[in-house]
């Protein structure tokens, strides 16, 4: 930046990392006891696991320092979008009494707007971070997912500040509640529609691939669903799980090793429903975000990831 500017780039990015440092403890949250989806914005679960893993590399030090490229990254896409905060104001936040806006059926569609124009708008740094994320062709493909959650999670974070949410994980934690609301006593099916657009525009902008219209009917992702959490809980995979994070100390480590087994485990297990290659595992993962409603999902997505996680040593929500 320069001298003329409203806040200097360290401060700016010192703010952004505090955010994001707030999210990664948030996202450690109770994490078995959810009953909205990653309680940061309306996702399925495993799409909680690629956000968490992410991140969990947001290390914030004393000077606002984090640790890893893509955290950096999203410190940048905040200040590039103009949001502006310094640590002066994050403290002094901090020391009032937080205030909520009432959350009305007209200011979610809003919200939602607001993301997807933040997902879609070329001339924003998001574009940017989506296009290193498509042109990475050579990376695996489960971290190209999780690094595109990460760019998700915090244009939504960036979106509800402008509406009253404090930038912290109580305003997010408060909006993802009023939303999951919201969404279930939706008659008209109108916020599902902006949500599942959001995702298609994540999808499109991320990897090139147009997946809007392509939606799965819910009969069979609740098969899949079941056929993978039978994959995750088998003894045969467990013990796999068990030789590749056995020796790793680490714990920010283990949960990337443990979140990538996840990932393509599912690739395996969907090929056999006909959803192949990059396509196929997109498709899933967002039928799986629009389907996070339903019970019979969410309880094969938790009886298949707990185990994972319980045989890699892993404490997830304190249980």
């Amino acid at each position: 930046s320069s001298s003329s500017s409203s806040f200097s780039s360290s401060s700016s990015s010192s703010a952004a990392a505090v955010v994001v440092g707030r999210m990664a403890r948030m996202q450690l949250l109770k994490m078995a006891t959810m009953t909205t989806r990653i309680n940061t914005m309306p996702t399925m679960m495993m799409l909680g696991l690629s956000l968490r893993r992410s991140m969990r590399a947001a290390t914030v030090t004393n000077i606002g320092v984090v640790s890893t490229s893509s955290v950096v990254s999203c410190a940048r896409v905040i200040r590039s979008g103009g949001v502006v905060c310094n640590r002066r104001f994050m403290s002094e936040q901090a020391q009032q009494v937080p205030q909520y806006p009432t959350l009305t059926m007209d200011m979610a569609e809003a919200i939602q707007n607001t993301h997807m124009g933040f997902l879609s708008n070329d001339q924003m740094m998001y574009r940017a971070h989506f296009d290193e994320i498509k042109n990475a062709a050579g990376v695996p493909f489960d971290i190209r997912w999780q690094k595109a959650m990460n760019i998700f999670v915090i244009s939504q974070l960036h979106a509800l500040i402008p509406y009253g949410y404090p930038a912290d994980e109580n305003g997010l934690r408060t909006f993802t509640t009023d939303f999951e609301s919201l969404l279930r006593s939706d008659s008209t099916g109108s916020l599902i529609r902006q949500v599942r657009q959001r995702h298609s525009a994540l999808v499109l902008n991320a990897f090139g691939m147009d997946i809007q219209g392509d939606d799965i009917p819910l009969e069979t992702m609740r098969t899949m669903a079941s056929d993978v959490s039978n994959a995750l809980s088998s003894s045969e995979f467990l013990e796999h799980v068990l030789k590749e994070t056995s020796g790793v100390e680490q714990m920010e480590l283990k949960h990337q090793v443990v979140s990538s087994l996840i990932l393509n485990k599912q690739m395996d297990v969907i090929k056999n429903h006909g959803y192949t290659g990059d396509k196929g595992f997109l498709q899933y993962q967002c039928a799986m975000m629009n389907y996070a409603q339903d019970a019979e999902i969410m309880y094969s997505n938790m009886s298949g990831i707990m185990p994972v996680y319980r045989k890699a040593g892993i404490n997830i929500g304190g249980a």
